[in-house]
């Protein structure tokens, strides 16, 4: 009883670890993006300035 609950719960924490990491991974894809964007938004407003 006891090696399987050690089994669910590493199985479980692996996921959990799998899941942020690929959350991470989202996240610093989305943030590359709204950079890029920005940095494309201040190049046209000094542009327009």
């Amino acid at each position: 009883m006891y090696s399987y609950n050690f089994i669910t719960i590493r199985i479980t924490y692996e996921e959990l670890c799998i899941k942020f990491s690929s959350i991470l991974i989202g996240l610093k894809k989305f943030y590359r993006h709204l950079k890029k964007q920005f940095s494309e938004k201040l190049k046209i407003s000094v542009v327009y300035k």
